[in-house]
C-alpha cells in the first residue's frame, strides 16, 4: 500500500492521454518507443496510468493504462514486462475498465492486432513458435526472440486475446 501511494505521487503530474495506437516491434521488443530496462519515467509518453499495483515482494509495480489496453511492470523502476490486452472480456487478468488495445505488430509485415487475428496469421508473421501450450481456457504460442519471450494468447475459439513480452 505504501509503495502504491509513493508511485501514485510520482505519476500524478503525468498528462492525461486518451487511447493511442500501440506499435509493437519484436526484435528487440519495443512498445511505442519503450525498451526493456528503460526507466519508468519514460512511460510518461503514454500519459497517466489508470491504476498502479504493487507486484511481488520486492520493488515491483504494475502500471495499467486502461485507455490503451496496456499493462507495464517495473522492477526497481526498470521495465521488465509489457502486456497488450486485445480482448479484455476474455482476459481474466486484465483490470476492470481495461479497453481493447489498438495495436500494430511490426515484424517483417504489419499486422493490426484484433480478436479476429488467428494463430495461423501470427505464425505466418512471426514464424513457428518454440512452444505451444493449450488447455480448455486458452491457446498460447511462445517465441524466444533475441533474449526475450513473446507469448501470444488466444481464446479457445482461436481469437487473439493478449500479447506478453518479457526478458527470458
Amino acid at each position: 500500500m505504501l509503495k502504491e501511494r509513493s508511485y501514485k505521487k510520482k505519476v500524478k503530474d503525468w498528462p492525461e492521454r486518451m487511447g493511442c495506437t500501440l506499435e509493437i516491434t519484436l526484435n528487440p521488443p519495443i512498445v511505442n518507443g519503450l525498451k526493456f530496462r528503460s526507466h519508468m519515467d519514460e512511460a510518461r509518453i503514454l500519459g497517466r496510468p489508470s491504476d498502479i499495483t504493487a507486484v511481488g515482494s520486492g520493488s515491483g509495480v504494475r502500471l495499467d493504462f486502461a485507455n490503451h489496453g496496456l499493462s507495464l511492470e517495473y522492477e526497481d523502476d526498470r521495465l521488465v514486462y509489457a502486456g497488450v490486452i486485445i480482448s479484455p472480456k476474455d482476459d481474466i487478468s486484465s483490470g476492470s475498465g481495461m479497453t481493447p488495445a489498438r495495436a500494430t505488430l511490426l515484424h517483417g509485415a504489419q499486422v493490426n492486432l484484433s480478436p479476429a487475428v488467428t494463430a495461423e496469421q501470427i505464425v505466418k508473421t512471426i514464424g513457428r513458435p518454440g512452444n505451444i501450450d493449450s488447455d480448455e481456457n486458452e491457446h498460447i504460442l511462445t517465441y524466444e526472440i533475441d533474449g526475450y519471450t513473446v507469448e501470444v494468447e488466444f481464446t479457445p475459439r482461436n481469437e487473439l486475446k493478449r500479447l506478453n513480452l518479457f526478458p527470458v
